[in-house]
């Protein structure tokens, strides 16, 4: 009975140790639930996140909004241009006086070139720009950089023209970048000198078929006044063979191949150009309350070469005029406006 009362005092005893150490050692796990909770909790680690992204994109967005402008404040090529010029002074020099087709002019174009005080201005890159070619009614024109000599002085010698035409030679600083507005502005405020290279063809035999049209657009089968008045205006420019003639019907008609048919057999290559055409209202003759006549002429002017039948040059005017009566209206129109421009018009680009 002794030892069966040791053995359970034992065992009692084995007992109450091992509960002691399970209710010491119990908390730990309860302390790891609650630290793995804390990590995990969305109050928690939320609410930080949403304000770093909110701080990072105001620190993101507002340097891009001041690097805008600056990447966009490159200077204005016009604006630099415009700057340029204020500063340098171009002036007419010499202007050459006009020249006839296949011939040289007898001088330079030329200008002087001055900064903003009037001081002269060597070393100044000027862009030259000149009549080149012409095709039909149009001029073609060619550049050529010159540089202001130790005078200030751009002095252009222009190739020997091989058409007629009336034009200009433009003088402006000369332009480095591509930029069509600056070119415009360049040619725009550029110092301009007259080039005018007159027709090589005065000594050549002309004839003359002009068809006058009554305000009810019937043909004038008589003399042609208006002819009459070209080929006045003809002999007064330095024209030296030119005469009337009548192809009334090819005219009317607009039959080119006939009236060269027509023209070819009645002068048998005896003239080298004939000049065509018709004159007719524009507008009727009317009387106005200041008690002045008023009418508008149109004339369709063509130039055919006898040798081929080629069309060489055409022009369709309108001329205006008021006068006192009808006589005297026809007769300004056809002697002192009509006439002197047409003619005008040939002798620079025939």
């Amino acid at each position: 009975m002794p030892t069966c009362f040791k053995h359970i005092v034992c065992f009692l005893g084995c007992c109450c140790a091992v509960l002691f150490v399970s209710c010491v050692s119990s908390p730990k796990p309860a302390d790891a639930a609650a630290e793995e909770v804390g990590i995990q909790t969305p109050e928690k680690s939320a609410k930080p996140a949403q304000e770093n992204t909110e701080a990072k994109k105001l620190t993101v967005v507002q340097p891009q909004i001041e690097e805008v402008p600056e990447e966009s404040a490159a200077p204005d090529p016009l604006e630099e241009y415009k700057a340029l010029s204020e500063n340098i002074r171009l002036k007419v020099q010499n202007a050459p006086a006009e020249t006839k087709n296949g011939n040289a002019f007898t001088s330079a174009f030329s200008v002087s070139v001055t900064d903003a005080q009037g001081n002269k201005a060597p070393g100044i890159a000027v862009t030259v720009k000149y009549p080149s070619n012409r095709i039909e009614d149009r001029i073609l024109f060619a550049t050529e950089d010159i540089q202001s000599d130790e005078n200030g002085t751009v002095s252009f010698t222009c190739p020997i023209p091989e058409f007629s035409c009336i034009a200009e030679v433009s003088f402006y600083p000369a332009v480095s970048v591509q930029d069509e507005r600056v070119l415009q502005y360049a040619e725009e405020h550029a110092v301009k000198i007259p080039y005018r290279v007159r027709t090589d063809k005065t000594n050549k035999s002309l004839s003359l078929s002009i068809l006058d049209y009554t305000q009810a657009g019937k043909p004038v089968t008589t003399n042609s006044l208006s002819s009459s008045a070209i080929l006045k205006a003809l002999y007064r420019k330095g024209f030296r063979s030119a005469g009337n003639s009548d192809f009334v019907d090819d005219v009317h008609n607009g039959n080119v191949q006939s009236l060269y048919r027509h023209a070819s057999a009645l002068f048998g290559g005896s003239i080298n150009y004939l000049i065509f055409g018709t004159v007719k209202h524009e507008t009727p003759v009317t009387k106005g309350e200041d008690g002045l006549y008023e009418t508008t002429l149109r004339a369709d002017i063509r130039i055919m070469n006898m040798a081929n039948s080629e069309i060489v040059l055409q022009t369709t005017q309108s001329f205006t005029a008021k006068e006192k009566n009808e006589w005297l209206l026809m007769d300004r129109i056809r002697n002192t406006l009509m006439a002197p421009a047409l003619v005008d018009y040939i002798y620079y680009r025939f």
